[in-house]
Parts: structure tokens; sequence; C-alpha cells
């Protein structure tokens, strides 16, 4: 478990936002680019990052990723939850104002009516 860290340092970064994880592994040290992770499960100090065959466990804070992910690419549906635009499927009316956010791969999260009136701002209307 290791710090998230975005793109090896700061020497030719050209966004602001993370564009890889560097996530230890059994034997070695796995650069995880954003754009294979498909949601992000928050779990006390640490995230769960979940790409379409693992789940790697890094050191971060929800907070601190939905300010350092980019928010044309990631949107916080709950507390607990971030999701790659990209693979949410569809969203599904629960009661007052939260939705199911279902995404391609099948998985099922809650989005709370707090987090509403951000997806409402990407979709470009509101629900």
């Amino acid at each position: 478990m290791t710090e998230p860290a975005a793109d090896l340092g700061h020497m030719g970064r050209t966004t602001p936002y993370i564009q890889r994880f560097a996530v230890k592994g059994d034997a070695m040290i796995l650069f995880l680019p954003t754009s294979d992770i498909e949601w992000i499960e928050g779990a006390r100090d640490y995230v769960r990052l979940h790409t379409q065959d693992r789940r790697y466990l890094v050191r971060g804070t929800m907070r601190s990723l939905s300010q350092n992910l980019d928010p044309a690419e990631f949107v916080r549906v709950h507390r607990s939850s971030i999701v790659r635009i990209d693979q949410i499927s569809h969203l599904t009316p629960l009661f007052h104002g939260d939705y199911t956010v279902h995404l391609k791969n099948g998985s099922e999260l809650r989005m709370s009516r707090r987090f509403r009136r951000q997806m409402e701002a990407i979709l470009g209307y509101g629900f």
C-alpha cells in the first residue's frame, strides 16, 4: 500500500490532475493509469481502485482524490464512491433524491442527493 502518486513526480507534468497511481504489488510497483480505473471506493484512510479485472488498495482519502482527479473524467457520487463518467450506463431513482448508478460492468453504486448537483452539471440537465 502506497501513497497515490501522480506521474512519477512533477517533471514534465502537463495537467494538474492525477494521471496514474503507484501501487505496490508483491514484487513490484505498478503504475496504474487513471484511465484503467472504473470506480473508486473509500475505505477509511485508504481508497480501493476498481479496474476491469482487479482492485488495488492505496493510501489516500476520498476528499483528496475528488480534488485531484480530472472532473471531466470522474465524478463523486457518494461520500464513499467516485465513478469514471464514461463507465456509467444509466441511473435509476430511489427515494428522497437518491439514485442508483449502474456501471457498464454491472456494478451498482448509490448516488446520494448531496452529490446529485455535480452529476446534473456533468450531464447538462437536472433530474
